[in-house]
């Protein structure tokens, strides 16, 4: 603060106007007295407590001498001394004249080969982007070279990918202003020129599904790496050499453990050995197929028929398939006598015989028995 020294009359006092804010000089002092400023300690600057929006809603206490108080309905600042606030209209200026509305923008749209940003006045900006233009150009040529109406399409679809990130690489620079403070004067026309627009400006997640001619893709910027490593169709279809290496079971067959060990399978493939003590079908779980413990072993039920007279499959056996082979199934009365047997009966008594009972034989049952002769 600054001291005040006074020469002349002691009793020349020194007062606070406080509706003037300044002081005053009694009367008594003498002519030609002179005021004499002395610097004292640095003093505080205003500090802000608070926003009113009247003069009467200022508090009446319990302020710091210093403390400012800003009153909304006259702009005026108000610094409370040891006499109070100042009366309305006393306070100092802190707010100047409210100035021109500003202009932002708030959303951007495609039309034809142009952006079209839409601003806050209900007002709106076109700016041609040479992309779109590059790209109705293309269509034209192509429709005029007679290629097929599916390159129009895409064509078209390149303008429009391009065109939806253009619009969103605008919105996410520009934003929306708080305050209006982007006017016409700042925008200039053609802003958005070629030089501004570089290569792989375009990501592709902005681009619909085939946006750009399929000749183009292997030369085109960011696509170029994984078009030119993608899978082939041929007639519709991945060829199987072009697939990675899948789950599909294949059998291989071999006469031992190691000649399984050494096989190139791969998980879910079955291996046959046909010999020694690890006979059996194995299939490949999880692991190396060089460890046998990545095998698992196929187990046939304990209850199953593993073969029948050595044949397995289907079975369908014969006489001959069970040592049968000299044996016919007939009927007893069609039942063939053997030819030892034949033999046996060829050298018995042939011809035809005649039974003859002796005269005076007794009749009825013989007790003994009967004499047969020879006719």
């Amino acid at each position: 603060m600054t001291a005040i020294i006074v020469s002349g009359p002691a009793n020349a006092p020194i007062t606070l106007d406080p509706d003037e804010h300044r002081f005053v000089l009694g009367a008594e002092a003498a002519a030609g007295a002179l005021l004499i400023p002395l610097a004292g300690r640095d003093g505080k600057g205003i500090t802000v407590r608070g926003i009113v929006d009247q003069h009467t809603d200022l508090p009446a206490d319990g302020q710091d001498v210093g403390d400012v108080y800003i009153v909304r309905s006259d702009g005026l600042g108000y610094v409370w001394t040891v006499h109070g606030w100042p009366p309305a209209g006393r306070g100092f200026v802190v707010q100047g004249p409210p100035g021109d509305p500003g202009r932002g923008y708030t959303d951007a749209a495609i039309a034809g080969n142009a952006l079209v940003f839409a601003a806050s006045d209900g007002t709106s900006d076109t700016v041609v982007v040479p992309a779109l233009v590059a790209a109705a150009e293309q269509a034209a040529a192509a429709h005029e070279s007679n290629t097929s109406a599916a390159d129009h399409a895409e064509a078209a679809q390149v303008a429009a990918g391009a065109a939806e990130q253009s619009a969103a690489d605008a919105r996410e620079s520009i934003g929306q202003p708080s305050d209006n403070s982007v006017t016409t004067a700042k925008i200039r026309d053609r802003a958005v020129t070629a030089d501004k627009i570089g290569d792989q400006a375009v990501e592709a997640r902005h681009l619909a599904p085939r946006a750009i001619p399929q000749d183009r893709l292997a030369s085109t910027g960011p696509f170029s790496d994984w078009v030119n490593t993608k899978a082939d169709l041929v007639g519709g279809k991945v060829p199987t050499g072009q697939l990675p290496a899948v789950a599909l079971t294949k059998p291989f067959r071999v006469s031992n453990r190691a000649a399984m060990l050494a096989l190139d399978v791969q998980e879910g493939d079955v291996a046959v050995v046909t010999g020694g003590s690890d006979k059996g079908t194995y299939m490949l779980g999880e692991g190396s197929p060089t460890v046998f413990e990545s095998w698992v072993r196929l187990n046939a039920p304990d209850d199953a028929v593993s073969s029948v007279n050595g044949q397995t499959g289907t079975v369908v056996l014969s006489k001959s398939d069970v040592g049968l082979g000299s044996v016919n199934n007939t009927s007893d009365a069609a039942k063939p006598i053997s030819t030892a047997t034949q033999t046996a009966l060829n050298g018995k008594v042939s011809g035809a015989y005649t039974l003859v009972v002796q005269a005076g034989a007794p009749s009825g049952a013989p007790a003994n028995r009967i004499t047969i002769r020879t006719a």
